[in-house]
């Protein structure tokens, strides 16, 4: 399928939420039964700023796999073999956004949730079955969130990129994400019977 992309993002974005909301010190502020109006949101931490607070989960990289680009072919009948899907890592970068100058506790706050967020992504390092939405869902696919290490001057350029000041933030990889292939599967020679060979390994000095 090609909407894998959207269908990851959706999982993040679910689970950080549901996380927030049951979490003791910070579900006042994303649960709206609460009166909680923060959000947790795929969009870029300044669009998000804009009118409302929470948490950014904003995709910001798309890298392509090469470790596993190269798989082999895997076959969908014994006559037909499927195109080889697009192997995807996917770059995310999270922001808790408060509005620091309203709120006299805004820094412990940003903290707070930030800490939250990454407590629940160390969670679920493995994405697999009931984890997944949108397109995923009841899929056997399984993928693997990892905090990445990204230095000072990573940070920095991508604020400037942005154009916005400076924020707490962390970012995260998820893989292997697959894009599948239209084209329609390849006729192929069917395997009517395996014919494995043995031979016997001796040193030289046998020999």
């Amino acid at each position: 399928m090609n909407t894998s992309i959207r269908a990851v993002s959706l999982t993040l974005k679910e689970l950080v939420l549901e996380h927030l909301k049951q979490d003791i010190n910070l579900r006042a502020f994303f649960d709206p039964a609460m009166g909680g109006t923060m959000l947790v949101s795929l969009l870029a931490p300044e669009q998000l700023s804009r009118s409302h607070e929470g948490v950014s989960i904003w995709l910001y990289r798309i890298l392509r796999d090469d470790q596993t680009l190269n798989y082999p072919p895997t076959r969908s009948t014994r006559d037909r073999l499927l195109h080889e899907p697009l192997p995807l890592r996917l770059h995310y970068l999270i922001v808790p956004v408060v509005d620091v100058k309203q709120r006299q506790d805004g820094p412990e706050l940003e903290q707070n949730i930030m800490g939250a967020v990454m407590q629940v992504l160390h969670d679920h390092a493995c994405l697999r079955g009931t984890d997944f939405q949108g397109d995923l869902a009841g899929s056997t696919d399984e993928m693997h969130v990892r905090l990445e290490a990204l230095d000072l001057d990573q940070m920095s350029r991508m604020w400037d990129a942005l154009e916005h000041a400076f924020q707490l933030c962390t970012s995260y990889e998820v893989s292997v994400v697959p894009i599948d292939s239209a084209l329609q599967p390849r006729p192929v020679a069917p395997v009517d019977v395996a014919m494995p060979t043995y031979a016997l390994i001796t040193s030289a000095e046998e020999t």
